[in-house]
């Protein structure tokens, strides 16, 4: 008999584990602070830039963009976000706090 857990059973509880610092380090983000930095752009964003802001990769800027899910406008190939749209646009996708 084999006394290792089974593998899926092992990845749950080490993501247990793990997502309990994840989750506090969400319910401290301030949804209202993100869209504020993101107003005091005086220019428009590019993908990288509100890639960092958003923490996010910029991929999946981009297919959210290709999906036309956040607004934003092209020049030519560029993608370009406007501040105001794209802090009204977070403030509008709030979700309630995690527990």
């Amino acid at each position: 008999m084999n006394d290792q857990q089974p593998f899926g059973l092992i990845f749950r509880n080490e993501f247990r584990m793990a997502s309990a610092p994840l989750r506090r380090k969400v319910a401290s983000m301030n949804c209202t602070g993100i869209a504020e930095q993101i107003e005091s752009a005086e220019a428009a964003l590019t993908v990288k830039q509100l890639s960092v802001i958003l923490q996010c990769s910029p991929k999946l800027l981009y297919k959210m963009v290709e999906a036309r899910t956040i607004p934003h406008y092209k020049v030519g190939v560029l993608v370009r976000f406007c501040p105001i749209e794209t802090a009204r646009w977070i403030r509008t996708r709030r979700c309630g706090r995690f527990s």
